[in-house]
């Protein structure tokens, strides 16, 4: 895909990335997912490049609640609360249990590339060492979103949430303008370009496109990988019920 500028700040943390958008003033700031715990010093240095401080991040938005999303939470809210910061944590209602009470879970593979690593996963999570590397330290203060699709811009954001399972059932995305951050229901790794990998309901995930579309978006940020151009998406999988393009 071409470089096209887009309209919040981006950066691949540990394989999952993590972003930065700004409200109307650029004085507060929405931080969409945290990464790993073990990653939770390069999210810090990642604001500080940002220009952003502590007391800027107002929103700590969850698009859905797997560790390589989450985990990371506790030990960023720690470092806010230490500068007197309390940021409104927000995830989806199903996914707000696993999130508050620290549940570890791994997605179903879509993939025989990724079966052995779910099976695996799956294998270790309930072992001293699985319950090390994935496992998420409750966050008791995170709360459910709305189901407003406005909550944000109401606070001042120019974003849309929108409801978009199939990764889990509780994943949202965030359009800011054309661009839609979409959390794991969209993937663009070199080895499986534009391929849904993991999931509740790869049918159900793959309705999130079309509505996407119907949206107006232009350019999908899936939270592995490189941005996705529509019109790409729109040909590699052209048996879909896509609107007519304007």
């Amino acid at each position: 895909m071409a470089k096209v500028a887009i309209p919040f700040e981006k950066k691949s943390i540990g394989g999952t990335n993590v972003f930065l958008v700004a409200n109307e003033e650029r004085s507060r700031y929405i931080l969409v997912d945290v990464g790993l715990a073990s990653d939770h010093k390069k999210v810090l240095k990642f604001l500080k490049d940002s220009g952003v401080s502590y007391d800027q991040i107002e929103v700590i938005f969850l698009t859905h609640r797997h560790s390589d999303h989450v985990q990371g939470t506790a030990k960023l809210l720690a470092k806010f609360e230490e500068a007197g910061v309390k940021p409104l944590v927000i995830a989806h209602s199903d996914e707000v249990p696993f999130i508050r009470d620290g549940v570890l879970e791994f997605p179903r593979s879509l993939t025989a590339i990724t079966a052995v690593q779910a099976a695996m996963f799956n294998a270790l999570k309930d072992t001293w060492m699985g319950k090390k590397m994935m496992g998420i330290p409750p966050i008791p203060q995170i709360q459910a979103w709305s189901g407003d699709a406005d909550q944000l811009r109401a606070m001042g954001y120019p974003v849309k949430i929108l409801h978009t399972p199939g990764h889990t059932s509780g994943g949202l995305s965030l359009m800011v303008e054309d661009h839609v951050i979409t959390g794991d229901v969209s993937f663009n790794l070199p080895f499986a370009p534009l391929k849904p990998l993991f999931g509740d309901d790869e049918a159900v995930l793959r309705e999130n496109w079309v509505t996407f579309a119907k949206e107006g978006a232009a350019i999908l940020h899936p939270s592995h990988g490189n941005g996705i151009c529509m019109k790409k998406l729109r040909a590699k999988f052209p048996g879909m019920a896509w609107p007519e393009q304007q």
